[in-house]
């Protein structure tokens, strides 16, 4: 985490540094956070725990699993990385179906006058 942080540095000179990051224990170790306090411009944002929708990351998966896990059954896996690497190279998660999914388009939920949500 401290070499990516120090790319960061390096690559964006000025101004203030925004990371988003989901909650991973190694975001929050002691020696993270020490080079945060000698950097302070570098700013990290965390998501909500449990937030599979705010992690693109999370959708890839879940369309990964649709495709290549569920209801399939691999001998040897060898067969199971195969098709694994043939659906990432394949570039079908790309495809109409899953547009709308891998997208960081999301509904913002305002509340109404009387105070709930709609």
């Amino acid at each position: 985490m401290i070499a990516l942080l120090v790319l960061i540095i390096e690559k964006q000179k000025q101004g203030k540094i925004y990371i988003i990051l989901d909650n991973a224990r190694y975001y929050h170790s002691i020696i993270v956070k020490d080079f945060l306090k000698e950097h302070p411009r570098i700013i990290l944002k965390f998501l909500p725990p449990y937030s599979p929708n705010l992690n693109i990351i999370e959708r890839l998966w879940k369309i990964l699993k649709k495709k290549v896990v569920y209801n399939k059954f691999y001998l040897k896996f060898n067969e199971f990385r195969e098709k694994v690497i043939e659906f990432l190279e394949s570039h079908s998660w790309k495809n109409e179906e899953f547009k709308n999914i891998l997208t960081d388009n999301f509904q913002i939920i305002k509340p109404n006058f009387s105070g709930s949500y709609l």
